[in-house]
């Protein structure tokens, strides 16, 4: 090997070193996007909603499907209006946790399904239960 040789190999290795000790290739962080977030306050949330925010902005969450039980949840993570957050808001048709056996057989369940639609939630999310396959959804005769 050359003097020249060796003062570009030393030169590369150099600049590679700093391209690496600096950050030059690191990736962008990777957005997140969570699909099956739910945001339960009964009886009260585990983290209030300023801790959720932070925890989905430290994590680059850029977008969520939420859900709570009750609802109350989804609309509070709604109502933020985070920039860079997307929240997809979900039905789930139970108020507490033991309307999830009864809530296909509840007609104030399909009430609540009603007010959520009005104000744009998207889907309805619900566990599905052996006795709820068995029996039909009863809706009220003012739908």
């Amino acid at each position: 090997m050359t003097l020249l040789g060796g003062v570009l190999r030393a030169a590369g290795a150099a600049i590679l070193g700093v391209f690496i000790a600096t950050g030059a290739f690191a990736q962008a962080p990777m957005r997140i996007f969570d699909a099956h977030l739910h945001y339960n306050q009964e009886p009260n949330p585990f983290y209030d909603l300023d801790k959720v925010l932070e925890i989905f902005r430290r994590n680059n969450v850029t977008g969520i499907i939420a859900t709570s039980r009750p609802n109350k949840g989804t609309q509070q993570l709604v109502d933020a209006k985070v920039p860079g957050l997307t929240v997809a808001p979900f039905i789930r048709p139970y108020r507490t946790r033991s309307d999830i056996p009864t809530w296909f057989d509840d007609p104030a369940i399909w009430e609540l399904i009603q007010t959520e639609y009005k104000r744009g939630t998207i889907v309805a999310s619900a566990n599905s239960t052996s006795t709820a396959r068995q029996r039909p959804a009863r809706r009220s005769s003012r739908s």
